[in-house]
């Protein structure tokens, strides 16, 4: 006989160690890629109440997905600090700018809001970024995509920046990782989000784990040999 409580949400990631078997330590986020080596974008499209976020990551010479970049940018915060929402054109600005320190191969995002989004980056030339109807099915295989790479190691993550006291926590995107809830909807969807409450965001998690899935899409489907 097998049971299973009734409460259909819970701790999206059950085990932290899980997790922190994919941290290597001594890694840091970088500003530029190589030359030629391709990177794999995973945009969370955010103007008003959330940030933007934008994942970078590429595959190693093992097959494993390595995170390189990871940064979210939100009005009333930094150098939007003096703004009520970002600006669109802004945001266009920030991917190109990125586009011109990494190789991005593919990059991609919510169809929500996100059409005008598109066409801006395809008048600037950047055609390789692409809007995506993400359905809760599309979005619970995205996120047990990102489970399974983090079940078999083949995610390399970084910690950083962590907090003043190191033994105090982790950066924010791990620790927002670690917040994010997992509601079962049916046996095949699973819905992950942030927890209810002022000041919860899952924006990091979502590019995150938006660009490991544009990466696995690549494994799964070469186009070079």
């Amino acid at each position: 006989y097998g049971g299973e409580f009734t409460d259909r949400t819970r701790g999206w990631i059950e085990t932290p160690q899980d997790l922190f078997n994919c941290i290597d330590i001594n890694l840091r986020p970088i500003r530029q890629g190589p030359i030629r080596r391709p990177h794999f974008c995973g945009i969370d499209l955010g103007l008003i109440d959330d940030p933007t976020a934008v994942a970078l990551v590429h595959l190693d010479d093992q097959g494993r997905i390595v995170q390189d970049y990871l940064e979210p940018l939100q009005a009333g915060y930094g150098q939007f600090a003096d703004c009520d929402r970002l600006d669109l054109d802004a945001v266009m600005d920030w991917i190109e700018a990125l586009c011109r320190k990494f190789y991005v191969s593919k990059g991609i995002f919510a169809r929500w809001n996100g059409i005008p989004f598109e066409q801006g980056l395809t008048k600037r030339g950047l055609k390789q970024f692409e809007s995506i109807h993400f359905t809760k099915q599309l979005n619970s295989e995205c996120f047990k995509n990102f489970k399974d790479m983090m079940y078999e190691q083949r995610l390399v993550l970084y910690d950083w920046p962590l907090p003043e006291n190191v033994h105090e926590g982790h950066s924010p995107h791990i620790a927002e990782l670690l917040q994010l809830q997992a509601e079962r909807h049916s046996m095949y969807i699973t819905v992950v989000e942030a927890p209810r409450g002022e000041g919860m965001h899952d924006d990091m998690s979502d590019a995150l784990v938006r660009a490991v899935w544009a990466a696995t899409q690549a494994i799964v489907s070469p186009k070079h040999m």
